[in-house]
């Protein structure tokens, strides 16, 4: 992978501080598991943002995230335009670009910030206008630009408002993260996805003290760096973080499962579907939890490809909490926009 994929990885660099949400890192650990407590137990306050413009920019598909921040802008009583690509002359990523369909990524955002209040944006590879590892780059290019709040929506590397409304999840089903295990366990698909959900999830588990497992076929193992500091903030959080390629193992006495695909970090060569392949068993059932806590919840972040990722009876099953993911993504929303707007 190129080194532009590993930046939001790495350590923070200057990010804006004036509302934005760039990623887990940036937060912190006692930031993150603050956000999260208040989010479950409704201290979330609210306050209105009439007249504020909330601008969204997509370069990937999207559903529950464009529809959580279109809802959580109309509970703020604030406006919100999402700028479509395709009707808007939409960002050259590279190279010259094409006269009269193309604008500057530059000229686009300087638009933004005379304009808008908040910029809230998508960008991960592989899609039409984002090669895979480049949607890191297209977001801190962004960052270089603006001036107004920009709130992450997903990147390569970086999910922030997943993972704290995932760790929201294990909180309000668990009634604590702090000593529960959790695994965070890859799941075969044929496509490619970015290492954002499990990469951002890692770290917020860690900085509500669980003890987390990472579970996945050495190709797909997480990077170093990532592993290292999650690590760290589990061991001051009290938790723990293992890493094991055997998936039964990880699921003794497991209390939440989180299972779902992403991308092999050193493919060496070899496609996505030639390294997954050899690994289609790797599919969340509830077979699997025979071996965890009679309690156990399994986690997703959705789109789930059913069939290859997980089994229609674990995803539609009392175990799944799948839509209270996505439930307290729209609140995680709400208080991230709130707190932009009002700065």
């Amino acid at each position: 992978m190129n080194g532009a994929f590993m930046e939001l990885l790495s350590n923070p660099t200057d990010r804006p501080r004036n509302g934005s949400v760039v990623s887990i890192r940036d937060f912190g650990p006692e930031r993150t598991i603050k956000m999260v407590e208040d989010i479950v137990a409704g201290n979330d306050t609210l306050p209105q943002s009439p007249g504020s413009l909330v601008a969204t920019l997509f370069l990937n598909r999207s559903l529950r995230t464009r529809l959580g921040v279109a809802k959580a802008c109309a509970v703020l009583g604030a406006s919100h335009i999402d700028l479509e690509p395709n009707r808007i002359y939409s960002p050259i990523i590279s190279g010259p670009g094409e006269p009269y369909k193309q604008e500057a990524m530059e000229d686009i955002v300087r638009v933004i910030n005379l304009n808008a209040d908040c910029l809230a944006v998508r960008a991960y590879g592989p899609s039409s206008s984002v090669s895979v590892g480049a949607g890191d780059a297209v977001f801190e290019r962004m960052l270089r630009s603006v001036t107004v709040p920009v709130i992450n929506l997903e990147t390569d590397s970086g999910h922030p408002i997943q993972a704290m409304a995932d760790v929201a999840t294990v909180v309000e089903h668990c009634g604590t993260a702090r000593g529960r295990k959790v695994v965070m366990a890859w799941a075969h698909s044929p496509e490619p996805k970015p290492i954002a959900v499990p990469a951002s999830f890692v770290m917020a588990a860690s900085a509500a003290g669980a003890h987390l497992v990472i579970a996945a076929p050495s190709e797909f193992s997480l990077p170093a760096s990532l592993t290292r500091a999650a690590r760290d903030w589990a061991g001051k959080a009290g938790g723990s973080l293992t890493e094991t390629s055997d998936l039964g193992q990880a699921l003794d006495n497991a209390d939440i499962l989180y299972m779902k695909s992403w991308m092999s970090w050193e493919q060496k060569g070899r496609g996505h579907q030639e390294i997954a392949g050899v690994y289609h068993h790797w599919m969340a059932s509830e077979e699997l939890f025979h071996r965890a806590t009679p309690k156990a919840g399994y986690l997703h972040c959705l789109p789930a490809d059913r069939g290859l990722e997980v089994t229609d009876d674990l995803l539609d099953g009392e175990r799944s909490l799948i839509w209270r993911q996505v439930e307290m993504r729209r609140r995680v929303t709400q208080q991230l926009l709130a707190n932009a707007l009002r700065l």
